[in-house]
């Protein structure tokens, strides 16, 4: 048995399955776990119920990524979807496919016989996929169960925009968390509620959003290289998915009220086509083509060399409710380990972890005007922070102070 494997308290022999329905590519936090277990020598299987899921590059021989998708049925759930989308409202939508068709139950009835094999932990990413991960504990006759739960599924205000729908997932988490052997979350608050709303006999794991640790940032021009962007002209970044309810329309609106020369702002992320279309409307309206670019996406682990280049990266209000106040949002990990000053807005969570580093501001802006004016001051006040503070940041918040939290997990439930 090698060195890290005495440390994680397990051997070759452990497998792990780890199950997701993510749309398109994996989550960075899944590729994160299964190359921390792969490094140690564990085999790690994860199983995509989404069709078409991207291979991420470079993934481990010891990791298994396996799309069970089935294209028909993701052919027909996505027509459903995007139908009721045009021609019912927002109620009649939820109340059909969560009132009516129990997603989660259809989703185990469906894969469960796809599961013939035998895992030591299953581990369930987000809630959707708890119930099929103890129904698989329960056809194996053994393992265990670890619920990673990304956020707090039925406060998603922003997504699930009814109460039926909220209702729905807030009573299969309170069926079934309860009868998980081990919970992990983003951050303390999301742990905190957990416990509250369960009676958990101890708080869940908190395991950050955190990236690895780079040693040193070499190249700073890809950002200006994929948007033709000049080496001398600053960069505002504004990092994640191109989607209705982030508020990403009032960060175009402040650029209206930019002084010129204005520095450049970058969306890097991809969206639903009516959504960028509805942005790219608005910039073209404001007379913005120049300053405002957006439409480009890189692959999950290019996203850090992209984002070194920005002088200021951008974390938008979300709106009410804990997921949006008290979350560990991706994009703060990944500025953090670029080594590029943040500006949030007001924040629980981005809070807790800027007043460790020092290398950002939350603040609760008023108007596009005042953003506007915020984003000069902090361009500004940016070139003062010392090296050494990024530094410290990136070495304190990366993914290699996280890991042993994961196997330490693994380890209890395991009873190791």
């Amino acid at each position: 048995m090698s060195k890290e494997l005495k440390q994680t308290g397990m051997d070759n022999t452990t497998r792990i399955l780890m199950l997701t329905a993510d749309q398109l590519q994996l989550d960075r936090r899944i590729i994160h776990e299964a190359f921390s277990l792969a490094k140690n020598g564990i085999s790690v299987d994860i199983y995509s119920l989404s069709f078409g899921m991207s291979k991420p590059v470079n993934l481990p021989d010891n990791v298994h990524l396996i799309d069970i998708g089935i294209p028909q049925k993701e052919n027909l759930i996505n027509f459903i979807k995007e139908f009721s989308r045009k021609h019912l409202p927002r109620t009649w939508q939820e109340l059909i496919f969560f009132g009516f068709m129990d997603p989660a139950g259809t989703l185990t009835k469906g894969y469960i016989s796809t599961f013939v094999e035998k895992w030591d932990v299953i581990i369930a990413h987000d809630l959707p996929l708890l119930p099929l991960a103890l129904e698989i504990r329960t056809k194996q006759g053994g393992g265990r169960v670890i619920l990673d739960a990304h956020e707090l599924y039925d406060e998603q205000l922003d997504f699930l925009k009814t109460k039926t729908a909220r209702k729905y997932w807030r009573d299969i988490e309170d069926k079934h968390l309860p009868c998980c052997d081990g919970i992990m979350t983003v951050t303390d608050r999301l742990a905190q509620e957990l416990q509250k709303r369960h009676g958990l006999p101890s708080m869940p794991v908190v395991l950050r959003n955190s990236c690895p640790f780079v040693d040193s940032i070499s190249d700073k021009s890809f950002l200006h290289c994929l948007f033709n962007i000049p080496e001398n002209r600053k960069i505002v970044l504004c990092q994640g998915g191109l989607a209705p309810g982030r508020s990403l329309e009032e960060f175009v609106a402040a650029w209206g009220y930019m002084p010129i020369p204005r520095p450049a702002l970058v969306f890097l992320g991809f969206g639903r086509p009516d959504y960028v279309k509805k942005l790219n409307n608005m910039i073209q309206r404001l007379g913005l083509e120049d300053d405002v670019l957006l439409g480009r996406a890189v692959a999950p682990d290019e996203v850090l060399s992209y984002t070194c280049g920005a002088s200021l990266g951008l974390i938008s209000n979300r709106g009410q409710g804990i997921n949006n106040t008290d979350g560990g949002p991706n994009r703060l990990f990944e500025y953090i380990q670029a080594r590029v000053p943040i500006l949030s807005y007001e924040h629980n969570g981005v809070r807790q972890v800027l007043d460790q580093t020092g290398t950002g501001w939350v603040v609760k802006w008023e108007s596009p005007e005042h953003l506007a004016q915020l984003i000069q001051q902090k361009l500004i006040e940016a070139e003062h922070i010392s090296q050494e503070k990024f530094e410290n940041a990136a070495r304190k918040f990366s993914w290699e102070n996280e890991e042993q939290k994961l196997f330490d997990l693994i380890m209890k439930v395991r009873g190791v």
